[in-house]
């Protein structure tokens, strides 16, 4: 655990980069965050174990509570509040799609997946549905496969249209 053992605040917080840069130091402000870790029972390594072998379509169809499973294994601190956020994902939903990617004369069709996530605002009091989308977001576009994307739309029970619409995603970029 070395980020609890770095000095903060005073002269001996200052950093320095080992080679030059825009920045040639930083300091520690404040003392950093305490470091979390996955505690190790026999039950969380397959559940880990579990969620390495699963792949897109065994989450978007009708897959909420594999989604449920996989996000509930980072929750380390077995938080309340992050436990119902958790919960407040109410419906997930995925189909086949295809989208054209660049611009001519250099065009090409890509194929993916389109997921429609349904949230219950009244379980983000505090938070909000928007932060976790955009979290959801990127763990989509890095769970889908080689030359694919994912695209996520995102409703609320509480609202008729769509909160937001996220743009193609392969990895961690934005399709182009």
């Amino acid at each position: 655990d070395l980020p609890s053992q770095l000095p903060f605040g005073g002269d001996e917080s200052l950093l320095q980069l080992e080679q030059g840069g825009v920045i040639a130091n930083a300091r520690l402000l404040k003392k950093p965050s305490a470091t979390w870790r996955a505690p190790m029972r026999l039950a969380n390594q397959w559940r880990l174990i579990s969620h390495l072998s699963l792949n897109h379509l065994s989450i978007v169809d009708g897959g909420r509570e594999a989604l449920l499973e996989i996000l509930s294994l980072y929750n380390f601190a077995d938080s309340a509040t992050v436990r119902k956020q958790i919960a407040g994902i109410s419906n997930v939903s995925g189909h086949p799609s295809v989208t054209r990617v660049g611009k001519a004369p250099r065009q090409a069709f890509v194929r993916g997946t389109e997921v429609e996530l349904e949230f219950d605002e009244n379980q983000y009091v505090g938070s909000g549905v928007y932060l976790m989308a955009c979290v959801l977001d990127r763990f989509f576009g890095l769970y889908c496969t080689a030359n694919s994307y994912t695209r996520l739309s995102v409703r609320s029970q509480q609202r008729e249209d769509f909160m937001v619409r996220f743009p193609p995603r392969s990895g961690s970029l934005p399709l182009v």
